[in-house]
């Protein structure tokens, strides 16, 4: 049980925020690289200060800041394709508000090149985080300790007959 609460203590957590957009036209189309693109991302993190919400394990230049969080912006924005013309731009962070900067930032900026396309659902300031589920976390911690023991126990136990 201590594994599960150590886990459900001491893991990140992540939280979840997603913008919906329709077009009236055809299918959305080149959207990834309207959004992924290097320069929307270092756009991107520039009007998020997101640098500046990235830990750094040694002392970095601006520059060197700006990079890193662009590159875990590549990894933490993504682009989902809906049903009909509809897509999601998702962005996950430890924290709920700058998920909500980052996702609704995106939106903010691919509307500034893109035409013909609406907000479907507004992004939200998440309240909860996605991950971990600390009572998954908590039970299955409590399962392992619990299957652990009883293997101890079985070992402890062949090994006092011999």
């Amino acid at each position: 049980m201590a594994l599960g609460i150590g886990a459900a203590l001491f893991v990140t957590p992540l939280y979840t925020a997603s913008e919906v957009l329709v077009t009236a036209g055809d299918a959305p189309s080149g959207v990834w690289e309207a959004v992924k693109g290097r320069e929307n991302l270092v756009k991107l993190a520039q009007r998020t200060h997101l640098a500046d919400k990235v830990s750094y394990s040694e002392p970095l230049t601006e520059e060197g800041k700006l990079q890193l969080a662009v590159r875990a912006l590549e990894y933490r924005l993504n682009i989902r394709p809906l049903d009909g013309n509809a897509i999601a731009i998702i962005a996950d962070w430890t924290d709920g508000q700058t998920a909500y900067d980052l996702a609704h930032g995106a939106v903010l900026d691919f509307l500034e090149t893109r035409e013909g396309y609406r907000t479907l659902k507004p992004a939200e300031v998440p309240q909860k985080p996605k991950y971990p589920v600390r009572t998954i976390l908590v039970v299955g911690g409590a399962l392992l300790g619990l299957l652990m023991s009883i293997g101890i126990s079985a070992v402890l136990d062949l090994a006092s007959r011999r």
